[in-house]
């Protein structure tokens, strides 16, 4: 688990879209599996191999497991209520009309900021990717919720890449390696 660290405006955002090749042009290398990312089809990569979750999630106007699962052809239900039990969010859903077939859209205002954020975090959790990009994962948690996220982190960081980009120390201790930028 990589942990970058810096205040409001020290490059985090740019490190991110750097990571996901959205500025072609810069001076220095980025290597992924020791291949320089300007020689691989950086869509590709983004597509299959990099889950984002941003800190300010953006639901779709549709079902909660549409927003779930989008992009994805295949899913597991399974998986998904594992992940909504383990970051407290289930059941939330289940007391919901029509439970994870709920229409967002309009709805959106009965959905916590905390909520919207372990929706988005989940969506990342089922994406089958090696590379997983969390931005201030934390800023819309309570307590027990940044418990639980670490649970979770510390079961899968042996499979995946986990870069986590914050301004806070909430997930300090479950770092591997620490970058603090200025």
């Amino acid at each position: 688990i990589y942990y970058i660290i810096g205040k409001n405006g020290s490059g985090k955002s740019t490190l991110i879209d750097l990571i996901l090749g959205l500025y072609p042009n810069y001076e220095g290398e980025i290597y992924y599996n020791d291949i320089n990312i300007k020689e691989i089809d950086i869509e590709s990569v983004r597509k299959n191999l990099i889950s984002v979750t941003e800190q300010e999630p953006n639901l779709i106007n549709t079902t909660l497991i549409d927003n779930f699962t989008y992009g994805f052809s295949q899913y597991d239900l399974g998986e998904i209520e594992k992940y909504c039990k383990k970051l407290s969010i289930y059941e939330f859903i289940i007391n919901l009309p029509n439970k994870f077939n709920f229409i967002i859209g309009d709805n959106s205002s009965k959905i916590s900021g905390g909520e919207k954020q372990k929706i988005s975090l989940i969506h990342s959790l089922i994406k089958k990717s090696n590379i997983l990009i969390l931005d201030e994962p934390t800023s819309a948690l309570d307590k027990h919720s940044v418990n639980q996220l670490k649970d979770i982190l510390q079961d899968i960081k042996t499979n995946k890449i986990i870069i986590i980009i914050t301004h806070d120390n909430d997930l300090l201790d479950i770092a591997d390696s620490v970058i603090e930028l200025y």
